[in-house]
């Protein structure tokens, strides 16, 4: 591992829609990074812990959802600029091969997997939906979830049945029968779709620093 302090005027320069762009990425990958790692390691959390495993990853499962179509928004805002496809043409053929094939992986990603959980339970959680999915439950009658009350200690209260809920939305549409293996078939998809974004916008940053002499 390696540390180092950075100078950020240095590196990100005022009036340079380019490093801007570079920025933006930056702290996307870091909120992705931290979700995905939370994401990965619910299971290994302490059964003491206020949240049990499953409710965890369905936080952070949505989290990712919301932080990758952010992410999407920027690296198609990247791929707009001028002055991006200038530096990726003096790039190594691999890099743009790795770049081209990094959009393609992250747009199907987009369709099938993350925009439509971004926008049934990420960035908004509408009504309709919840009514379109309670609806659905006449064919689930025994579906249910756990409430969990402590009138001594409030913040022991958990609504542990909303992420019953929430999954139930989710899969808006999905047979009851076939909800449980569309869940871990959609959980299965997700990881191999964006299991290559931290390494690409390590490797964009990296060749970033490299062309505007950054290293020393």
């Amino acid at each position: 591992m390696h540390i180092r302090i950075i100078n950020l005027h240095k590196w990100f320069p005022e009036d340079d829609p380019f490093a801007a762009r570079m920025a933006r990425l930056c702290i996307l990958r870091e909120d992705f990074h931290f979700e995905l790692q939370e994401y990965v390691e619910s299971e290994s959390v302490p059964l003491k812990a206020e949240y049990d495993p499953a409710s965890r990853r369905l936080y952070f499962f949505r989290r990712m959802c919301l932080t990758l179509r952010e992410l999407w928004n920027a690296c198609e805002d990247l791929s707009r600029s001028q002055e991006f496809k200038r530096f990726l043409g003096r790039q190594p053929k691999c890099l743009v091969k790795s770049w081209r094939g990094f959009k393609a992986d992250l747009n199907r990603a987009m369709d099938t997997i993350i925009r439509p959980v971004r926008d049934a339970v990420s960035a908004h959680i509408k009504q309709s939906s919840i009514e379109q999915a309670l609806n659905e439950m006449v064919g689930d009658a025994e579906r249910s979830g756990t409430l969990q009350i402590s009138f001594k200690r409030p913040a022991e209260t958990h609504y542990k049945f909303a992420g019953e809920l929430l999954t139930a939305v989710m899969l808006n549409g999905v047979a009851p029968a076939d909800k449980e293996q569309e869940a871990r078939n959609r959980a299965d998809r997700f990881l191999p779709a964006v299991e290559n974004l931290l390494n690409m916008i390590d490797t964009l940053f990296s060749a970033y620093a490299i062309e505007r002499r950054l290293g020393g």
